[in-house]
């Protein structure tokens, strides 16, 4: 599980990380790349319904993410829809 608060906020990334995705399948960006971001998206829903806390971990995550895709970075700020905190 993440923190119950930001549950809502994490599946909202999780679609836009997704949706992004395909985007890079349609640009004709490298599978390998494409692969990178599908792995670390597929441990996301893991966090989500996990019996323990790993808020962490769903954080490294998406910080593994804007490494390698520093223009997604607008959508993991806190102040990117806030109705979703």
């Amino acid at each position: 599980m993440i923190d119950y608060t930001r549950e809502k906020r994490a599946l909202y990334l999780l679609q836009m990380i997704l949706c992004r995705t395909r985007s890079l399948v349609l640009l004709g960006e490298p599978s390998d790349k494409i692969a990178k971001v599908l792995d670390w998206a597929e441990l996301l829903p893991f966090y989500l319904r996990s019996d323990h806390d790993q808020t962490a971990e769903f954080d490294e995550v998406l910080s593994a993410i804007a490494a390698e895709f520093p223009d997604w970075t607008v959508l993991f700020s806190s102040t990117n829809h806030p109705q979703l905190s």
